[in-house]
């Protein structure tokens, strides 16, 4: 029998060496040793935070890919097998470590510097915008508007030269005319029924020479009907309005409503559809032959393909014309 061959060392190169880097197995229970086996290898190739942390690098593998701590402080201790795995099993498949559950969700971080550069940059956005004295601003020799170049419309000039704009009168006025009643000169031409404002509130820009641009608040009486909200008064910058005295605001205030007359239900089809509408009569032969009018009122629920229909079917029987 020849003897087993030895190395320079004097360690055996056949079965002692295999036994050697073999862990042991034992008889009793060879797949503990085996598990224990499995997982001190990996964790010796982990990182030394990972591996030390109690509650990231568990003994065993679960089913499903990932470490599985039998602890019993552990919620996944009491998680049930797979079907057909005994307790005390080990999966062998290879996976990945996973870090605990507070590692993995990435807190917002607090930019508090950042968001106070943003108000501060808001702020000083809303300090750029231009005025209404800037933006509104009117060359009267030119017609011209010197923030924006563009000139006025040629009808617009004689209202221009003989007409105010609102807070050209609200400045000359106590308190800047809150509780006046102002009109236009277009309602006044335009309507019989009374048209005005009660102004009820200002906000004055102090950047201009006389003070004479804003936005003015007030409750609108549009031909004799009073509307019951507040509203920002509008086009304040056109060369068109006018303070109504306060001893004719009473009679310019007082309105008879005149009855509104009943809506219309029926009116008559308009000459090609009558005709139509007559011929569709006849055809169906219909001896009693009335004036066919259209009725406003009526429900109509029309479907989606009703006209696509309705041009195949005409397509087919032709104009009854």
């Amino acid at each position: 029998m020849k003897p087993a061959m030895t190395n320079s060392i004097g360690i055996h190169t056949s079965k002692d060496l295999m036994a050697k880097l073999s862990p042991p197995i034992s008889n009793q229970n060879p797949k503990f040793h085996l598990t224990s086996h499995i997982s001190g290898e990996i964790s010796r190739r982990l990182p030394a935070p990972l591996a030390s942390h109690p509650g990231s690098f568990p003994s065993s593998l679960s089913s499903h890919g990932r470490f599985r701590s039998r602890g019993p402080s552990h919620r996944s201790s009491q998680l049930p097998l797979p079907y057909g795995r005994e307790k005390g099993t080990a999966d062998l498949t290879p996976c990945a470590a996973t870090f605990p559950r507070h590692a993995m969700v990435r807190k917002k971080r607090l930019r508090l510097i950042a968001e106070m550069a943003r108000k501060i940059r808001a702020s000083r956005e809303l300090e750029n915008l231009p005025r209404d004295s800037q933006r509104f601003a009117l060359d009267y020799e030119s017609m011209t508007r010197p923030f924006t170049g563009k000139r006025l419309p040629a009808m617009a000039w004689r209202d221009v030269r003989r007409e105010l704009r609102l807070f050209s009168l609200l400045c000359r006025q106590p308190s800047f005319g809150i509780g006046r009643v102002v009109t236009r000169k277009s309602w006044l031409e335009e309507f019989d029924e009374p048209c005005y404002w009660v102004i009820s509130k200002v906000k004055v820009d102090y950047t201009a020479e006389n003070m004479d641009h804003g936005k003015a608040w007030g409750i609108l009486t549009f031909r004799g009907k009073t509307e019951a909200d507040e509203k920002e008064v509008e086009q304040v910058m056109y060369h068109d309005w006018r303070m109504v005295p306060k001893h004719e605001e009473e009679n310019f205030k007082i309105f008879t409503p005149v009855p509104e007359p009943e809506p219309l239900r029926y009116v008559p089809y308009p000459p090609l559809l009558r005709a139509m509408k007559l011929a569709q009569l006849q055809k169906e032969g219909k001896p009693d032959i009335q004036e066919p009018m259209i009725d406003l009122q009526r429900p109509t629920l029309v479907p989606k393909d009703y006209f696509i229909n309705w041009n195949l079917k005409k397509n087919e029987e032709g104009t009854a014309v």
